[in-house]
């Protein structure tokens, strides 16, 4: 019979003459039972609609949050983009900067270098002419013993001539107490591509036995 079938058996596959064996409270009951399995079936569709629609808001909300982050991320990149071409024009700057100075460096160098070396040419001029002046004033100090000593010969009684082509003047202040004498002499070096016209001025103080010598001479 129909009433040993389950509620949840399906009336599709029952033909048109079992169902019309059934009776008026069979085919109710059968109907109310289809109903409610209907109206469950929709609840659950709708409870299942809601939840698809609530994980749908979520998905929302969080490609919204996404979205946000994506902007900001954005202008973050666009600022450190603007840093980096920022940073690169002061490295550029800076490595302009650096072959200038190493430029200036290297000229810098250059210059002291030739300047060291031309202040140590002179250096060595100087040291070369201070030599040459010693040894000048050592002979001359050797010509001033020498005139001195032909000073004496001279007022001994005899006047000798030497290398040295000289003229002499001579002044005489002699007093009872023996005062100063004073020589003068005009006297011509004649070396080898070199003239040298000196002028002595010789003067000695017999009471006190000191001797005064001024010497000026030109190169020609």
């Amino acid at each position: 019979m129909a009433k040993t079938e389950s509620p949840a058996e399906d009336v599709s596959g029952l033909t048109d003459e079992d169902l019309l064996k059934w009776t008026k409270e069979d085919l109710v009951r059968r109907l109310r039972r289809s109903e409610a399995d209907k109206m469950s079936v929709i609840l659950d569709h709708g409870n299942l609609i809601r939840e698809v629609n609530r994980s749908l808001q979520l998905h929302l909300n969080e490609i919204r949050g996404l979205k946000d982050i994506n902007q900001k991320l954005q202008e973050d990149n666009r600022e450190l983009r603007d840093l980096c071409c920022f940073l690169d024009d002061d490295r550029q700057k800076g490595k302009r900067v650096s072959r200038e100075w190493q430029r200036l460096g290297r000229y810098s160098s250059s210059i002291m270098r030739k300047e060291v070396t031309l202040y140590l040419q002179k250096l060595k001029e100087l040291e070369l002419r201070q030599e040459e002046v010693i040894r000048e004033n050592l002979e001359l100090k050797e010509l001033c013993l020498l005139l001195d000593e032909e000073k004496g010969v001279g007022i001994g009684g005899g006047g000798g001539g030497g290398v040295l082509s000289c003229y002499g003047k001579q002044e005489s202040q002699m007093s009872s107490a023996a005062g100063p004498l004073k020589l003068f002499y005009l006297v011509l070096f004649c070396e080898p591509f070199n003239f040298k016209l000196v002028f002595l001025s010789y003067s000695r103080d017999y009471v006190f036995g000191t001797y005064n010598i001024c010497i000026e001479f030109n190169f020609f």
